[in-house]
């Protein structure tokens, strides 16, 4: 019984790792590799769906550093959790456009793996939002909402 539900509740948490876990890789955007490619391949809807997010934020220019060394620290932290088949499946997933939620849904992560990535996912989170203004925070947060209420089905 015991064993039910704490599947059941990793289960509910998923939507909430998946989610932060979402948060910190959106900043994507912010890489200057992205932002100065010429690649006709690199996905610009992906660019224009940060307007009002990231973008609207303002951030200064050590606050895209440490973002950037937030993003790359917790990218380093999920590979570590994630067996290399894991790793290959999300970057297929990756190439070919596919949901981020569903990919990583799909991965078949064990009780041990989902907790590891949704303690990463919420360190990231910290650690992000340590270094937002109260301002920034407030916006990010409501652009959050604004995106998951889209979400949503009518």
């Amino acid at each position: 019984m015991n064993s039910k539900h704490h599947r059941a509740s990793s289960f509910k948490t998923l939507p909430l790792l998946l989610g932060l876990i979402s948060l910190t890789l959106s900043a994507t955007a912010l890489s200057p590799s992205f932002a100065q490619s010429s690649d006709p391949s690199v996905r610009p809807e992906k660019s224009r769906s940060h307007k009002g997010g990231w973008e609207a934020l303002n951030l200064t220019a050590d606050q895209k550093a440490q973002m950037k060394r937030i993003r790359d620290a917790s990218k380093a932290q999920r590979d570590a959790v994630l067996t290399q088949a894991q790793r290959d499946t999300l970057k297929a997933a990756k190439a070919n456009r596919e949901n981020r939620r569903q990919a990583y849904a799909a991965l078949n992560l064990t009780a041990e793996q989902r907790a590891k990535l949704q303690e990463i996912a919420r360190s990231s989170k910290q650690q992000i939002q340590a270094i937002l203004t109260p301002e920034q925070r407030q916006a990010w947060e409501q652009y959050r909402s604004t995106q998951r209420k889209s979400r949503q089905p009518m």
